[in-house]
């Protein structure tokens, strides 16, 4: 068994704390101050994974429901959709089966995602979207415009996405992310 004045020899510092009271206080006054300062650090950090914001929709002047089929590789998905907007350019989609998939919505140039597909909350300008919802959101905004759209356009070509359409469905397939949707209106 090593006696104290054993470890002392070993640890040969050890004795200058031991004898001087301020060193050996502030010793002790800097470890309490650096684990305060690590739990308010880890605080801090914790309170950011709350999650970002999420955007409302006011009321709706339209909303349009159906069957959704997605395609993105290996991986299909056909579930409900909801999609609605109104006239301060606020959209909003909803994607569920038993539980909901994704939630979308759009005001003004902010967009927020939430739900399993959306993967991590997000919220912030389309720029600076996760690539892995940047079909979504081209979905969105195509879905939004076949709402609008004059009589006798059925088809759109752009640089994001190319989408035809009819009264009875609508086949859209992004640029950005070549996923492959497929909008069946009830």
């Amino acid at each position: 068994m090593l006696r104290s004045a054993d470890w002392h020899r070993c640890h040969p510092r050890s004795d200058i704390l031991n004898r001087d009271p301020v060193l050996s206080r502030g010793s002790r006054t800097s470890d309490g101050a650096l684990r305060r300062m690590a739990v308010g650090v880890v605080l801090f950090c914790c309170a950011g994974c709350a999650g970002p914001g999420t955007l409302e929709v006011g009321p709706l002047a339209w909303s349009e429901s159906g069957l959704l089929s997605w395609q993105h590789g290996e991986t299909p998905i056909t579930a409900h959709f909801k999609l609605g907007g109104n006239s301060n350019e606020e959209l909003a989609l909803t994607l569920s089966k038993s539980e909901s998939l994704l939630r979308i919505v759009r005001s003004g140039n902010d967009w927020s995602a939430r739900g399993p597909l959306a993967g991590l909350d997000w919220m912030g300008p389309r720029e600076e979207a996760p690539l892995a919802l940047a079909g979504w959101l081209t979905l969105v905004e195509t879905l939004a415009y076949i709402q609008t759209a004059p009589d006798g356009v059925d088809a759109i070509v752009s640089g994001r996405v190319r989408a035809r359409w009819d009264q009875t469905q609508a086949d859209i397939i992004t640029a950005e992310t070549s996923e492959q949707f497929r909008v069946v209106w009830q």
